[in-house]
């Protein structure tokens, strides 16, 4: 029998960066790419920025938390780069999309040894809260340490972010520190039909994954496909005018319109589980309903 709780999440949403300073992640919850840093490179920086946080209206506070996750014995668990990243699909009443999301920072040493890339979501907000450990989230130039007990952390739509998980140093008694780092990652529900959904992260991983097991080369065209389909475009330097409309539109140019036409797909049966919501976003693109079979295939 499925077994269903729920769990409210605690604290107050904080809007972080363009205007309040919007807050946070997708964390680009890739990973390969993500770092791992100690918590000395971030104390000036963070405590900066803490300064700035400025509480939401307390009717936005409240109304972003009232809505509960949902755990079953049912969620689906995604898990790739040999266990480094454990993805847990879970449901909440409010959000287009919700997942627990577990970094192993030991067998991930070697994915986390970079940043990942600037970026930014043209339809949603993004939200993130972290559970266990220290994940840092970098917002329009501004770092800060989410740990637990924390606020939820909104990332307003077009605000340039990334986050990853941060190693703290043993103790001086030699005591080890926690090597798992823990968070809750949602999106806003939009009308849209590029945006955040389950599908767009399981095809993202699993194309790093296969990338990464077969020692390939990543292809910018299906990185821009597949990131488009999302609604999610890599940030350019602050200094560039209009840069991320110019980011947007090549985004939809080179990965929606001439990836479909050269064959790209953003989502693929074998790495969707939810293929009629894969099928019926690539339906809305001339490029690309070619790729929305539904057939059932044995």
């Amino acid at each position: 029998m499925d077994r269903r709780s729920i769990t409210r999440v605690p604290g107050r949403t904080l809007h972080v960066g363009l205007h309040c300073i919007e807050g946070v992640w997708r964390s680009w919850v890739l990973y390969p790419c993500s770092t791992t840093h100690t918590i000395s490179h971030f104390t000036r920086r963070t405590r900066m920025s803490f300064f700035m946080l400025t509480p939401c209206r307390q009717g936005e506070i409240q109304d972003q938390n009232t809505a509960w996750m949902e755990y079953s014995d049912s969620d689906q668990v995604i898990e790739v780069l040999d266990g480094a990243v454990r993805t847990r699909v879970i449901r909440h009443p409010k959000r287009s999309f919700a997942f627990e999301v577990t970094l192993d920072l030991v067998k991930g040493a070697g994915f986390f040894a970079q940043k990942p890339p600037l970026h930014f979501h043209a339809n949603q907000d993004e939200y993130v809260q972290a559970v266990e450990g220290t994940l840092a989230l970098e917002i329009d130039g501004r770092e800060l340490l989410l740990t637990r007990g924390g606020p939820e952390v909104r990332i307003a739509a077009w605000a340039s972010h990334r986050t990853y998980p941060v190693l703290h140093e043993d103790d001086d008694d030699g005591a080890a520190q926690p090597r798992v780092v823990r968070f809750l990652l949602s999106g806003a529900e939009t009308p849209e039909a590029f945006r955040l959904t389950t599908p767009f992260f399981e095809n993202w991983y699993r194309y790093q994954d296969e990338v990464l097991r077969t020692g390939g080369r990543i292809d910018m065209i299906q990185v821009l496909s597949t990131f488009d389909a999302g609604g999610t475009y890599v940030s350019p330097p602050p200094w560039l005018p209009f840069g991320k409309r110019i980011s947007q539109v090549a985004g939809v140019v080179v990965g929606r319109w001439l990836g479909g036409l050269l064959g790209y797909q953003p989502f693929y049966r074998e790495w969707s589980s939810d293929w009629d919501l894969a099928a019926a976003q690539m339906e809305t693109s001339l490029f690309q309903r070619r790729f929305a079979d539904r057939r059932k295939t044995d």
